[in-house]
């Protein structure tokens, strides 16, 4: 987990007034359909800031998957471009540990 990630975990009870367990809590009662729903929900329900809501949606759906089952899904019937995928989050990974990656259903996010 890189540093910002956990600097933002850490803080999360004080600026939301919950911690991401009794946020993961609170998401697994709802049925959302979207990520972008269960976002909009926290801020507009309890007031959390979207870089908030993001984080906790994002990090109560990793529980269901792991990233490696995430991107091994991606490349079903396609694993001969699995070496460049790897090449690439290498090369990502070199550039500081600033930057986020975040394989999700269909795709793979790099933030910095």
């Amino acid at each position: 987990m890189n540093k910002a990630l956990k600097t933002m975990i850490d803080n999360m009870p004080e600026k939301t007034g919950k911690s991401l367990a009794e946020w993961k809590i609170l998401l697994k009662e709802k049925a959302f359909a979207k990520h972008s729903e269960a976002v909009n929900y926290l801020k507009t329900e309890y007031q959390v800031t979207h870089g908030f809501a993001n984080t906790i949606v994002t990090l109560s759906k990793d529980e269901q998957h792991t990233s490696e089952d995430l991107v091994e899904n991606q490349y079903k019937g396609k694993e001969n471009l699995i070496p460049i995928y790897n090449s690439l989050i290498s090369f990502v990974k070199s550039l500081g540990e600033d930057i986020s990656i975040t394989p999700k259903k269909g795709s793979v996010s790099i933030i910095r």
